[in-house]
C-alpha cells in the first residue's frame, strides 16, 4: 500500500551505481514541519530509520552528534567495533572501551594512570577496537 510505497522508495533513493559512485552512507530526508512523523512508527520496521529528537535509542532517535555516531559505529562498522584482545586475568573490570588493570598486569595496549588514582592503570583500546564484542 502507501507505506510499502514509501519504504520501497526511500529504499531506492539510496542505490547507486558502484562503477561511478561509492555507496550513499544515508538518505537524508528533512522534514521540519513534522508532516511525516506519524508515519515513522510504521516504517522503523521495514527500515533503519535515524531521526533528530529527543534521545530515544530504543526508537533510534537522538541528537544531530547521536546520528553521525550511530552512522560511524551501527551503518560503516555493521558488527560494531572490532574486538581488542586483552586477557581477563589481568584486568579487575572490563568495558567497552577501556579495563582497569591488576597490579603488575601487563598488556601491549595503551596504559594511562587514572585521573583520581595515579597508582592506578587503565588500559585504552586502540585505534577503533573495543575491549568487548557488541559494545562502544
Amino acid at each position: 500500500m502507501l507505506l510499502d510505497a514509501l519504504a520501497q522508495a526511500l529504499t531506492r533513493a539510496g542505490l547507486y551505481n558502484s562503477n561511478d559512485q561509492i555507496a550513499p552512507v544515508a538518505v537524508l530526508w528533512p522534514d521540519k514541519e513534522g508532516q511525516w512523523a506519524p508515519l515513522l512508527p510504521a516504517l522503523r520496521a521495514p527500515l533503519p530509520l535515524l531521526t533528530l529528537g529527543e534521545h530515544d535509542p530504543a526508537l533510534r532517535r537522538g541528537s544531530a552528534y547521536w546520528i553521525r555516531c550511530m552512522l560511524a559505529c551501527t551503518l560503516l562498522l555493521p558488527g560494531g567495533l572490532p574486538k581488542s584482545d586483552l586477557p581477563v586475568h589481568v584486568t579487575y573490570v572490563r568495558k567497552g572501551r577501556c579495563a582497569m588493570l591488576k597490579p603488575g598486569g601487563v598488556t601491549d595496549q595503551c596504559v594511562v594512570p587514572w585521573h583520581w588514582d595515579a597508582a592506578t592503570r587503565i588500559a585504552t583500546a586502540t585505534g577503533i577496537a573495543c575491549f568487548e564484542l557488541g559494545k562502544e
